[in-house]
């Protein structure tokens, strides 16, 4: 788990009048906001009363963490007092709670009514995905749907503010059963809360430690929960609408073992951890891809590795199931520290298109081109015409993220970004050798990967979709015996080798290469029998489609 960073004494920066009259709360459904009043301490506030009848009121105390705080929270953010009335029933269900005749339901509108009360929070739906009484993501939106009209209508508010916490994964045994069950649970009641009229996002509780039956919240989840809960009541007070976590949204494979995710922020612009990022899980038709890492390569984007898609456009969900690894799932760089959503229905990477091409025309250069020198910080070589990249020696690497704004030969500007991935070891300087169309000096500066990174990946941007592109590598260390084998991959291209060994005459081409989504992706690392891959220089030519 990784640390939150919440700090609960900065909550009330929503900043409101002493109000005249109490505001009241209702929570409602199965076992969490029963729990609410019942389980550990929270903080004291005399301004901050409980009740389960509506009727009579006593001062909250500190028993029960999560509504002790739920109400510490709205009261300090909104001022005046806060009353807060608990009608969770352990157990229950959200069929129970809808049906008709309901006893849970009845029981919860006398009380509301009895005690005037301004909102709901309404957290039911795990014991339905649990017990799988789900038909499907669209027959569970309708019930909770028919649960919030009915609440209102009897309650004798047709605009009441309901606030929906997302249901929390089952870590129990046998959870495995219920995979589909909690995934059109976890999309039907996001859905709700962020599309229908007057019905708020509360939070999410995923993410935080659950007690030995892996069902329910930890002590030190509590206050957690309950203050990502107040905040977004204290927002709708506000006329805002609520914090919500970051979502992924579009999936694109790049080469055959990587795949691409674009992350979307609501209320942050960043996000951790950077790598080991937990959650995700990529398939080729039905199969399953092995992740070999999943890692952040730009506050919008994370890069998955993985098996072969062989082919196949792969599709990509994240906290699919009952219970998926969230040991470290995203989380934003909002104060509240708010995790990623989750997505359930699969993301598709684009498709190439069917049917019987035709022939396109022989690609021809359009005239623009560039090259880099792959060099080592302390090298004073510069050679006309080339894009120069320092990468800094083996003990200050080449960051990840870290970019080049490519020029053409005569100076004028590319538009080519081209951005570092995953980094290699280092740079390094070795003896002077010639090759034609290299400057000696190219020839004499490398960058490197080892036996502790030995692939590295680079990504070419701001390319022309409807222009294709031819690239040549060259790998060389001078005075080094064979053998040492670079290996170079270009998207999904086949892979080539190179020796590098005082290398002179070989080169990798990879010809009329298709951007995808306006970039390229090149991997260079150690070829079979080597410690070392190197990348020396690259020439990139833009070519007709």
């Amino acid at each position: 788990m990784i640390g939150l960073g919440l700090s609960l004494g900065n909550v009330a920066v929503l900043r409101r009048g002493v109000e005249a009259e109490p505001y009241t709360v209702m929570l409602l459904g199965s076992s969490t906001p029963e729990r609410y009043f019942t389980e550990y301490t929270g903080p004291a506030n005399a301004n901050v009363q409980r009740s389960t009848n509506g009727s009579s009121f006593t001062a909250m105390g500190t028993m029960g963490a999560g509504a002790a705080t739920l109400g510490d929270v709205i009261q300090k953010g909104r001022g005046g007092t806060v009353r807060l009335i608990g009608r969770g029933v352990g157990g229950s269900t959200l069929a129970d709670w809808e049906a008709s005749g309901s006893t849970q339901r009845s029981g919860a509108v006398a009380a509301a009514i009895a005690g005037n009360v301004d909102a709901l929070l309404v957290i039911v739906g795990y014991n339905d995905a649990t017990n799988s009484l789900i038909a499907s993501k669209d027959a569970h939106k309708a019930k909770l749907r028919s649960l919030i009209s009915k609440l209102r209508a009897e309650i004798g508010k047709s605009d009441l503010p309901i606030f929906l916490g997302m249901s929390q994964f089952r870590y129990a045994s046998g959870y495995q059963a219920v995979d589909q069950q909690h995934d059109w649970l976890h999309e039907a009641e996001y859905e709700v809360a962020t599309t229908d009229a007057n019905v708020y996002f509360a939070a999410h509780a995923y993410d935080l430690a659950q007690v030995s039956d892996g069902v329910h919240q930890a002590e030190a989840s509590y206050p957690i929960h309950a203050t990502r809960i107040g905040r977004n009541i204290l927002r709708q007070l506000d006329g805002q609408q609520p914090e919500k976590g970051p979502r992924a949204t579009a999936a694109t494979a790049l080469t055959s073992t990587t795949t691409e995710i674009t992350i979307a922020h609501d209320s942050g612009s960043d996000f951790t951890p950077t790598s080991g990022i937990t959650g995700f899980k990529v398939r080729a038709g039905t199969s399953l891809l092995a992740i070999a890492s999943a890692q952040r390569t730009s506050a919008t984007k994370v890069l998955l590795t993985h098996a072969s898609n062989g082919g196949t456009a792969p599709t990509v969900t994240l906290l699919e199931g009952a219970g998926p690894d969230k040991g470290a799932v995203i989380h934003d760089n909002s104060p509240a520290a708010l995790p990623i959503n989750i997505q359930a229905t699969a993301l598709a990477s684009p498709t190439a298109g069917t049917g019987t091409p035709t022939p396109a025309p022989t690609p021809t250069p359009t005239g623009k081109s560039a090259q880099v020198n792959f060099s080592s910080t302390g090298s004073s070589a510069n050679p006309t015409g080339w894009n120069t990249w320092g990468a800094a020696a083996a003990s200050s690497l080449p960051a990840n993220g870290e970019t080049k704004a490519l020029n053409q030969p005569g100076g004028t500007a590319s538009g080519w970004t081209m951005v570092v991935v995953s980094r290699p070891y280092g740079g390094a300087e070795s003896g002077t050798l010639s090759m034609s169309g290299y400057p000696n000096s190219v020839l004499g500066n490398f960058w490197y990967t080892d036996s502790t990174i030995t692939s590295s990946t680079l990504r070419l941007t701001g390319l022309d979709s409807t222009k294709t592109y031819t690239l040549e590598m060259v790998p060389s260390r001078s005075g080094a015996a064979p053998p040492r084998p670079t290996i170079y991959t270009v998207n999904d291209r086949p892979a080539q080798s190179i020796e590098a060994a005082s290398n002179t005459t070989s080169k990798a081409l990879f010809e009329n290469v298709a951007p995808v989504n306006g970039a390229i992706t090149i991997t260079f690392g150690n070829g079979a029998g080597s410690t070392f891959g190197y990348l020396n220089g690259m020439i990139i030519v833009e070519m007709t489609a």
